[in-house]
């Protein structure tokens, strides 16, 4: 009798040995699933949003009158900021290209050609639109998901302009 009762026990305590290293294992798994979201999320926040952000804060540090012009470059949305250096001007596009945001910065009237800006980052869609006082800016990550802003210029009405 004493020799079934120990058996008992020990069947008992690896059956909660058991339960704890599943539970334990569920437990790991479940982490590593909230895990792989939250950088899936972060990887999104930093594609989209940051493009957003570097455009935008382009805008503000132009934010002066005739400094500030949305074009296109080959039927691509393209945000044209101009600026005067020793007695030149200078404009620095930002653009989509393939699937990357790319900046160019040229001397005024330079024929801006697609492939020659630098790469800033990986975008799928950029998009631009300028109204009176204000610039819409939208960009989508490599999974399609959008993000947008409306920057309020300062300097006057945004001027459109062919690239």
């Amino acid at each position: 009798m004493k020799r079934n009762a120990h058996i008992v026990d020990i069947i008992f305590i690896l059956s909660l040995f058991c339960i704890f290293t599943a539970s334990a294992l569920l437990v790991v798994l479940m982490g590593a699933d909230v895990y792989q979201g939250i950088t899936k999320d972060m990887d999104h926040n930093y594609s989209s949003r940051s493009s957003i952000s570097y455009v935008t804060e382009k805008i503000r540090q132009h934010d002066s009158e005739g400094q500030i012009f949305v074009g296109d470059l080959e039927n691509e949305p393209a945000l044209i900021l101009t600026q005067n250096y020793n007695n030149d001007t200078y404009e620095t596009w930002i653009y989509r290209d393939g699937n990357h945001l790319k900046e160019i910065m040229v001397a005024a009237g330079t024929q801006v050609n697609p492939g020659d800006g630098q790469e800033l980052m990986e975008v799928t869609d950029f998009q631009l639109e300028a109204t009176d006082q204000s610039i819409r800016i939208a960009a989508a990550d490599g999974e399609g998901k959008w993000s947008e802003s409306m920057v309020y210029v300062q300097c006057g009405p945004v001027k459109m302009r062919e690239g």
